[in-house]
């Protein structure tokens, strides 16, 4: 680094964490079998992959690499092979698929490509704590919310739904009285129309009233249950110590590890978390 004069020190400039960009490449393969599914041809596997590298901000389009009419229980297809020369030049470090099974059959082998050419910067042991991690602090927190507040103010709406509905009851009975007084002629056309019309104001606005809380009341007795489910959940997964099959079912629905140990989680379960979708730095 260049030497500077004291007397010419400039105020420092803040320095600006861009994020990497990754070069990635769409790998896209059909077999003879797969002809014949609709939502695996080769133009559906395209657009699959496009929009998913479209809406990654940290993602540069590279090429896609495609075998057509090759198995997937071999790895020995031109595109595949050209791609992985590619991923070992740095021409490319990352890769996007429809699903696993378009770079190949064997669960093993496939495995092993994955391993060696996008490696992960963690554990799948340091994986698992992180996920596990979370979850735990999400369930502790919705246990910790005290919902006596919400038992009180679903007391005062019951109150309150009861004295509109004998306000209602009331206000029908004095146009009832009214009708009478009218037909017996206690009262002259004009005190009746004039005193009917303040009562049948009434009766509309309270009718309203009453439909607005049921309304709200409707909402918030199905926002308790969810909450009730909520803590279903939240019991379940603190009484595991680590992740496990059953909560990951319950509660993920995908994870993507990308470099730099940059998680994301896309929960299955949005009442859960506050977010469907969480990205955590994993240190």
């Amino acid at each position: 680094m260049a030497r500077k004069s004291r007397k010419n020190i400039e105020a420092a400039t803040p320095v600006v964490y861009e994020a990497p960009t990754y070069n990635t490449a769409g790998y896209i393969r059909l077999s003879v079998e797969d002809k014949r599914k609709k939502g695996d041809s080769i133009e559906t596997q395209k657009s699959i992959v496009e929009n998913f590298i479209a809406l990654q901000a940290d993602m540069k389009f590279h090429d896609f690499y495609i075998d057509n009419g090759t198995t997937g229980t071999t790895f020995d297809r031109p595109a595949f092979q050209k791609m992985l020369c590619d991923a070992e030049s740095g021409v490319i470090n990352c890769i996007v698929v429809k699903d696993l099974s378009r770079l190949g059959r064997n669960g093993i082998d496939t495995g092993y490509y994955i391993e060696k050419y996008l490696p992960l910067e963690m554990s799948e042991q340091e994986l698992e704590d992180l996920l596990y991690g979370v979850i735990a602090k999400q369930a502790q927190t919705i246990m910790n919310t005290d919902s006596l507040g919400d038992m009180h103010r679903a007391e005062i709406r019951s109150e309150q739904q009861a004295e509109y509905e004998r306000l209602i009851e009331k206000c029908r009975d004095r146009k009832q009285r009214l009708y009478e007084q009218f037909v017996l002629c206690e009262i002259d056309a004009a005190t009746f129309k004039s005193e009917k019309a303040v009562a049948d104001a009434e009766l509309i606005r309270l009718t309203r009233a009453l439909e607005t809380l049921k309304t709200e009341s409707a909402a918030r007795t199905a926002a308790k249950a969810a909450d009730n489910e909520r803590r279903k959940l939240a019991q379940t997964a603190l009484a595991e110590s680590k992740l496990t099959r059953p909560l990951v079912e319950m509660l993920i629905d995908k994870v993507y590890v990308y470099p730099g140990n940059r998680v994301e989680i896309v929960w299955k379960v949005a009442d859960f978390i506050k977010y469907d979708k969480e990205v955590l730095i994993s240190a």
